[in-house]
């Protein structure tokens, strides 16, 4: 491949990755563009959430100051009828007089009035239909009567604190009064209710546009007492469609009445508008699935009630959804649906998806079009990028691979910046091509003089090989010989360890045998005594115990020399602890060391362990402990024998065993480890270290090592694989 192909292949890429990288930003931008939208609606939905819970704030303070101003004329009235000396019965009597019987408070003054409210009364309860025979009632509708009275002073100053309480009242079981405030003259009531008498206006009022409060809270409907919504109606009063909570009153076990007060639907719609979101469309719907509110004002002007099939396309599954504080989508619209706590109610949260996008939009035009400038300024930098630098970085390629060719060759046209390069790039192809020629010449000296030197190095390698050849001869005759001379120290200390017992053994036999014939000679001629052969046969017992122990000694010899060799055939390698090892080892010797004096320590860390022979381990450390308790420390009282157990950083085991006793010198230390070598002829076979020596560096695979100074003591360093190469 010439170098204007490989300029065209460096090219390639280069245009595609220009290209990728324009597509790389264009898809970021796509993308990024994408997930703000997303973020974006994510963001507009957190905040109105957050406007759809501040709502349900507003509607449940309503409901609360309802609730509460309800609750507190319930148990107005109940203390009262509790306790009848709290009862004022003699109210009507101090009234100014005239009263009318069935409106007894029509013709008060206007402050009197306001503050009283309005009694309607059924024309079959005053007797003879006087006000001022109130007097002869029972006991019970006297007390009744009072503590209905008292509610017009509370539901007033009620309304005075919170204007959207519309009506508050009470309602007699039996039908025959009723106290609304604030109050409505007779004429107002009836043209209210489209009736000719106060009778059949409390018939509309206490059927409250098909409520019917008196049995919505009475002992059939809610046995449990509690607190009671109605349905949305059109209130009788000309207030416009509303909806009521209601009480039951009991005078102890009886069911006394009804209290309640009414909010209108114009004023959720009103708490709705003045606390809506642009966004976001809100709803009230009670558990009968009737419209209660709807923040657009769709109520205003009705006068029956609405459904909320009619207004919802998807009501069947939106009242699947559960309550909580997330919007889902449905179809093309986002539903939050949130409890209004102390009512039946669900307040219901609504935003179009085609809303949030467009929100999304203006939110975001700005950046999309920042974006787009970005992108256009960064092709316009790659643009200038590729003129400025990259060209003519390319164009210096070239004029690499030309300057080769031809190092006369003149520059290319290239922006001012850049000639430098080029003029080095041509300075340098025309120095390379007189060094190379310079490079040609001398090599071709070279060639010969290597030629020679090959030659001569071939001559000297094949006389090393030859050096090689009989050095390695050498060392084979050397290993042998350091054998041989081993097993003839070997084989001489076990000829003069086994001839002295067993010279001995035959010496005693064979004068043990010529006692034997001369006592037979003496026995045969009858020329010994009774004395004399007991003599003889008591010299003989001797000489047999000689033999016996002479012969024992040799075949101890024997035996020891038998277990260098069968040690590995008697076990398997596995897991030591070393720590319990050692620990048997000092109560094995724990008495002696005691009864002789001495003290036996053992310091090894626990978990140390190694995989090797357990037995020939403990043969290795038993003779040493052994050595020490018969020499080290024979003439020595209160002496101590240390075994140190340790990991090295290689993983080997080091173990250390040390006396403090007499110690060697050093011609008795070069000597230690040899075979048949004793500082105590004639007691010891001398095997005891020579074993310990080939038990470590043979069967367990280690190294050991002794240090001594004379009256100061003798240590062993004992290094052990942690596992065994088999």
């Amino acid at each position: 491949m010439d170098h204007r192909t490989r300029t065209r292949a460096l090219k390639r890429p280069y245009l595609l990755l220009l290209l990728a990288l324009l597509a790389v930003l264009i898809t970021a931008v796509v993308l990024l563009n994408l997930q703000l939208r997303s973020q974006t609606r994510h963001d507009q939905l957190a905040n109105l959430q957050i406007a759809a819970a501040q709502l349900e704030l507003v509607l449940e303070q309503k409901v609360e100051h309802a609730a509460h101003h309800v609750s507190a004329m319930q148990q107005n009235m109940q203390r009262i009828l509790a306790e009848p000396r709290l009862a004022d019965t003699g109210l009507l009597q101090r009234l100014p007089q005239p009263m009318a019987p069935d409106t007894p408070f029509d013709q008060l003054a206007t402050p009197l009035a306001q503050k009283l409210g309005t009694l309607f009364v059924h024309s079959g309860f005053w007797p003879l239909n006087r006000p001022e025979l109130a007097a002869r009632l029972g006991d019970t509708d006297q007390q009744r009567l009072a503590a209905t009275l008292t509610l017009g002073e509370q539901a007033a100053s009620a309304h005075a604190a919170f204007p959207e309480l519309q009506w508050s009242y009470y309602y007699d079981a039996a039908g025959r009064y009723s106290l609304l405030y604030p109050g409505l003259s007779r004429k107002e009531i009836l043209e209210a209710t489209g009736t000719n008498d106060i009778d059949h206006a409390l018939a509309v009022v206490y059927d409250a546009g098909g409520t019917l409060p008196v049995q919505l809270t009475g002992p059939q409907r809610n046995p449990q007492r509690q607190l009671r919504w109605t349905t949305p109606y059109m209130d009788s009063g000309g207030k416009g469609m509303m909806v009521s909570l209601l009480a039951p009153v009991y005078h102890g076990a009886d069911y006394a009445g009804a209290v309640g007060a009414d909010l209108t639907l114009t004023m959720l719609d009103q708490a709705l508008q003045e606390n809506r979101h642009p966004l976001l469309q809100a709803l009230i719907v009670d558990d009968s699935g009737q419209v209660l509110a709807d923040s657009q004002g769709s109520l205003k002007g009705q006068t029956k009630a609405v459904l909320a099939r009619q207004r919802i396309v998807d009501w069947p599954k939106l009242r699947q959804q559960q309550t909580g504080g997330t919007f889902r989508e449905l179809g093309e619209r986002y539903w939050l649906v949130l409890p209004i706590k102390g009512t039946p109610w669900l307040l219901y949260g609504q935003v179009s998806t085609g809303e949030l996008d467009q929100q999304a939009a203006r939110l975001l035009g700005n950046y999309l079009l920042f974006s787009l400038m970005a992108v256009a300024l960064l092709m316009l930098l790659m643009g200038l990028l590729h003129r400025f630098y990259t060209r003519p970085a390319l164009r210096l390629a070239d004029y690499v691979f030309d300057c080769d060719a031809d190092p006369r060759r003149a520059a290319p046209e290239v922006p001012a910046m850049w000639l430098p390069w080029f003029e080095r790039i041509a300075a340098t192809a025309r120095e390379r091509a007189d060094y190379l020629a310079e490079l040609q010449a001398h090599a071709e000296q070279l060639e010969e003089k290597v030629g020679e030197r090959t030659r001569s190095l071939q001559q000297v390698n094949a006389e090393l090989a030859a050096a090689l050849r009989e050095l390695g001869a050498t060392q084979e005759r050397m290993v042998e010989g350091r054998k041989m001379a081993a097993l003839g120290r070997l084989t001489s200390g076990m000829a003069h360890e086994l001839n002295t017992p067993l010279g001995v053994a035959l010496t005693a036999i064979s004068s043990l045998l010529e006692d034997q014939r001369k006592l037979g000679q003496a026995l045969a001629g009858n020329q010994i005594g009774r004395s004399e052969v007991l003599r003889q046969l008591e010299q003989s017992a001797e000489t047999n115990t000689l033999i016996l122990r002479n012969i024992q000694r040799a075949i101890s010899l024997i035996q020891n020399l038998r277990t260098i060799g069968q040690a590995e055939e008697n076990e398997l390698p596995q897991t030591i602890e070393l720590a319990g090892l050692l620990q048997e080892l000092a109560a094995l010797f724990g008495s002696r060391f005691a009864s002789a004096g001495h003290r036996l320590v053992i310091d090894c860390p626990a978990g140390l362990s190694l995989v090797s022979y357990r037995n020939v381990l403990w043969q290795v450390l038993e003779k040493l402990l052994d050595n020490a308790l018969l020499h080290g420390l024979a003439e020595r009282s209160n002496g101590e024998v240390c075994i140190r157990a340790s990991r090295q950083a290689e993983g080997s085991i080091l173990l250390e065993l040390a006396d403090n006793g007499c110690g060697l010198g050093q011609a008795e230390l070069q000597r230690l480890f040899d075979p048949f070598y004793t500082s105590h002829f004639g007691q010891h076979h001398g095997l005891g270290t020579f074993t310990v020596y080939s038990f470590v560096t043979g069967l367990l695979q280690g190294q050991i090592s002794a240090s001594s100074e004379q009256q100061h003591g003798l240590s062993y360093r004992i290094e052990l694989p942690a596992g065994l190469l088999l």
